[in-house]
């Protein structure tokens, strides 16, 4: 699988914060590929949502570099309706 196919593949995931079920498949599908690549994984759950921690070298506590990241997303704006009333005036763009 390349870099586009996985990226593709990841995208199917309505992985919203709020819906735990498919955070947690991507998680799945993730811990999935990882593990096919020979990456050793450990799984965390914490309120219903799991997370993994991935390492080259198994059980392996202190890694000398660290990669974070989150896989879940805000809604996209089709289903959620934005409008200026919603944009604090702060980050409103100046007309100048």
């Amino acid at each position: 699988m390349n870099l586009s196919d996985l990226t593709l593949d990841l995208m199917e995931y309505k992985s919203v914060s709020s819906n735990i079920l498919e955070v947690n498949k991507c998680v799945d599908f993730i811990k999935d590929y990882l593990i096919e690549k020979g990456i050793h994984t450990t799984e965390f759950q914490s309120n219903g949502k799991k997370s993994i921690l991935a390492t080259l070298i198994k059980d392996e506590i202190s890694p000398e570099i660290l990669f974070n990241g989150h896989i879940d997303v805000v809604p996209d704006r089709k289903s959620t309706r934005l409008n200026s009333s919603h944009i604090p005036l702060s980050r409103m763009p100046s007309s100048a």
